[in-house]
């Protein structure tokens, strides 16, 4: 099993049609968006500096949310793979996190 995240803003064509590859030899892969993130929001670099939006680092979704976000679906995805934990969370949308498209 694999989970991808991917930001809003960085997917290029040649990025969807490798993952489209990618994808086709791994049938259990999931991928969720994150709307309003871009490449490096998935470091630690927003949380360093709040200009990091401002000098086009990142999208305009809070680095905070990011985190937050990031952290509860990869914990719902390791219980279900892991520990065999259900995890609704990556079925379907869910209100706390109206930033993620499946």
């Amino acid at each position: 099993p694999f989970l991808f995240l991917f930001s809003e803003l960085w997917p290029s064509e040649r990025n969807n049609a490798l993952f489209s590859t990618l994808k086709s030899h791994s049938p259990q892969a999931q991928s969720l968006v994150i709307l309003g993130t871009d490449h490096f929001d998935f470091t630690d670099l927003p949380l360093l500096t709040p200009l990091a939006y401002q000098l086009k680092l990142k999208g305009p979704l809070e680095g905070r949310r990011v985190v937050e976000i990031i952290n509860a679906y990869a914990l719902a995805f390791f219980n279900q793979a892991l520990k065999g934990i259900p995890a609704p969370l990556l079925e379907q949308p869910a209100d706390a996190f109206p930033e993620v498209r499946y």
